[in-house]
């Protein structure tokens, strides 16, 4: 997209759910590019059997799902994926940095907050845990997942507790 940008081409990340695409607003119609299988042209018909294809037929394609996402809201999507990635092979630093980043973008974001507490216990990081835990209930108070986090808190202290 930058290399295009320099050569006077406009193009526009789409975050679509499952995959991201790459598009070219036509005078005619839009094109959408797959950057993940060799650059294939495709069009609006083409991205909903694409949507259905990742999806496992779950998805009906809506026209948001088309529209162009701005420069943070890439580098979200590429960290959260890191995040996923990071997060089923159990590697908690490399998790806990990618949702450190994802924070420095979305400094108040409720749920982000909450998983940075739960990473940092599993990774034995406690005293931190404890932090943004509390931070998260101070943000949301009355989510739905309040009293399992309270009951995490007062886990992780006890567990402290046994440390002094």
């Amino acid at each position: 997209m930058t290399v295009a940008d320099r050569v006077g081409l406009k193009l526009s990340g789409v975050g679509m759910p499952g995959h991201f695409l790459v598009k070219h607003v036509g005078s005619s119609a839009d094109i959408y590019i797959d950057p993940f299988n060799s650059g294939r042209l495709i069009d609006a018909a083409g991205c909903a059997k694409l949507a259905q294809d990742v999806s496992g037929d779950n998805l009906e394609l809506r026209p948001e799902h088309l529209a162009a996402v701005d420069k943070k809201q890439i580098l979200t999507r590429v960290l959260t994926n890191l995040l996923a990635i990071y997060s089923e092979a159990k590697d908690f630093a490399r998790a806990i940095r990618a949702l450190d980043l994802i924070l420095m973008i979305h400094p108040n974001e409720p749920g982000r907050i909450r998983d940075r507490g739960l990473l940092l216990a599993a990774s034995g990081r406690e005293r931190e845990s404890i932090r943004s835990l509390e931070q998260y209930m101070k943000l949301s108070p009355g989510s739905t997942d309040a009293p399992q986090i309270m009951k995490s808190i007062k886990r992780i202290r006890a567990r402290l507790s046994t440390l002094n």
